[in-house]
């Protein structure tokens, strides 16, 4: 089992290679899981989810097959 771990958004930018405009479309389109409330204004992603998605791109997946992905993980971290 991967470790939980949170990373803030900049790290979690640099993981895609994408500026934060292109990575937060993304999270829009439902093609990145969106952010975890850290409390306050703080938000982070679960490291495991951009690292499910980051897999999918390196297998070829289409943007539907992504999607469908990202819906999976949103199921599994509210049955976690």
């Amino acid at each position: 089992m991967e470790e939980l771990r949170i990373i803030r958004a900049k790290e979690a930018q640099t993981m895609f290679g994408m500026p934060k405009s292109t990575f937060y479309n993304r999270v829009s389109d439902g093609l990145m899981p969106s952010s975890i409330s850290l409390g306050g204004k703080a938000v982070g992603w679960v490291l495991s989810e951009l690292n499910a998605v980051i897999k999918a791109m390196i297998k070829g997946k289409s943007e539907d097959e992504i999607k469908r992905l990202v819906s999976e993980l949103k199921v599994n971290r509210a049955n976690n």
